[in-house]
């Protein structure tokens, strides 16, 4: 079944298992939401993001996800919305300079490590940045700029 003209990819709460080995192979041109969120998948996001051109929002909370946050998300230049909440993430963010309209991430309650780049997206203007939470990310550094970005989480 080839479904080349998705738009929407809700699986959301039903109780999904597994991995999900190198998603979107193949360009989904339309396809703008994809909410994987309160299920139990694992494995990583390094997906073919470039394949995904129209994609908006990226929603996979509570799940088991592992692996870094990868540096390719940069190729999903409309992303407005990056949801990985309460999962396994480990390593540093990365600085995600392609994702000029991105408004909201949420990567609270995982192991991230290093510096989160908050500078960055302050120093480039990035206006429609209006909610970063980071809590709960034991290892990671926060910078002082945080407060700059309106609904910036950082840790208790």
């Amino acid at each position: 079944m080839q479904l080349l003209n998705l738009v929407e990819l809700c699986l959301a709460n039903v109780r999904l298992h597994g991995s999900i080995a190198s998603a979107a192979t193949v360009v989904l041109s339309y396809l703008k939401y994809i909410n994987l969120s309160n299920n139990q998948l694992q494995g990583t996001l390094d997906w073919q993001w470039g394949n995904l051109p129209a994609l908006k929002r990226f929603e996979a909370a509570h799940n088991a996800f592992s692996g870094s946050v990868p540096a390719s998300l940069n190729s999903a230049t409309k992303l407005e919305v990056l949801d990985l909440a309460f999962n396994s993430i480990t390593g540093s963010f990365p600085v995600l300079s392609a994702l000029q309209s991105i408004k909201y991430i949420d990567v609270r309650e995982n192991l991230l490590t290093g510096t989160f780049p908050v500078d960055y997206f302050a120093a480039t203007g990035f206006s429609d940045l209006q909610y970063v939470a980071l809590v709960n990310n034991t290892k990671l550094t926060i910078p002082t700029v945080c407060v700059r970005i309106p609904f910036c989480y950082k840790r208790i």
